[in-house]
């Protein structure tokens, strides 16, 4: 189950870094991958979370400037 959206809000609002494990569906990755409220996240498929980072448009990936 992913972070609850609640969580994720409040964590944000309070300036918390929001991790979240284990991402392992393409679904979910693009998703983390585009917001701006997930700091990290873990996967047991590396290849294909740095696949689908390439393939969301650097204007998607939240503010830009973060690593994960």
């Amino acid at each position: 189950r992913v972070g609850r959206l609640g969580a994720i809000w409040w964590a944000r609002r309070h300036g918390i870094p929001v991790l979240l494990w284990t991402l392992n569906t393409p679904e979910l990755i693009r998703k983390a991958w585009r917001s701006s409220s997930i700091w990290a996240f873990t996967t047991d498929y590396p290849r294909l979370a740095l696949r689908l980072r390439e393939a969301v448009a650097p204007s998607d990936r939240g503010s830009g400037t973060r690593r994960r």
